[in-house]
């Protein structure tokens, strides 16, 4: 399993924030892809059928939206390996 996450994020989106701010909270290493911003993360956000941002990944797991308990969850297997 991959041990790092990544979130897929986009300009102006408020819940954007709240998922980074809780995964700082929670003392783990992220990879924010900005999709407004990149085309290449943009190609990737939509080639995994996702539809909307935040959306969260370790591996092929998804948390999308703001869903603190499951972004906690996340970063628990992470600190694990």
């Amino acid at each position: 399993m991959e041990n790092k996450i990544v979130v897929y994020t986009s300009s102006g989106c408020s819940y954007c924030d709240q998922v980074l701010e809780i995964l700082t909270e929670e003392q783990v290493e992220f990879d924010e892809r900005n999709i407004s911003e990149n085309l290449d993360y943009f190609k990737e956000w939509k080639a995994k059928d996702v539809l909307g941002t935040p959306a969260t990944f370790l591996g092929e797991e998804l948390v999308l939206g703001v869903e603190k308990l499951k972004l906690v969850k996340l970063a628990e297997k992470v600190k694990q390996h």
